[in-house]
């Protein structure tokens, strides 16, 4: 998990005068889960998969309006089909997203998040921390 950390910091954080946390923090614990709960570290499959992913929970936590062009309704669309544009039945959507739910995906990007404000804030804190690394 250390070396994944540093991967993703080298490769998403290093170099920007300004850096998201939180949506890199969201991709980060999905790339993890991807890599220690189901074995699959293709980068690009990943990635394709993020993206089917961040339409579904986006869809999850949005008014639930199912009209065209709404973020439900891209929730919906893009929680039906499969990477390679196939529909997928209502099991394999199920089994698809409880899996990774159950990775806890928001939570825990979201306490990464609130740990990196904190330590940006906090730079005695962060001076411990980078010693114990």
């Amino acid at each position: 998990m250390d070396g994944m950390a540093r991967e993703h910091v080298e490769s998403e954080w290093d170099g920007n005068d300004v850096v998201k946390v939180h949506p890199l923090a969201k991709k980060y614990t999905f790339d993890l889960a991807f890599r220690l709960f189901i074995n699959v570290v293709d980068v690009e499959h990943v990635t394709r998969l993020f993206k089917h992913f961040t339409l579904v929970t986006t869809g999850l936590f949005s008014v639930p309006i199912n009209m065209p062009g709404t973020t439900f309704s891209k929730g919906v669309k893009g929680g039906v089909m499969d990477e390679n544009g196939n529909f997928m039945s209502d099991k394999e959507i199920s089994n698809n997203i409880i899996g990774l739910l159950v990775a806890s995906y928001e939570t825990t990007s979201t306490d990464v998040t609130s740990m990196l404000k904190y330590l940006a804030e906090l730079p005695h804190v962060y001076d411990e921390v980078y010693k114990g690394i």
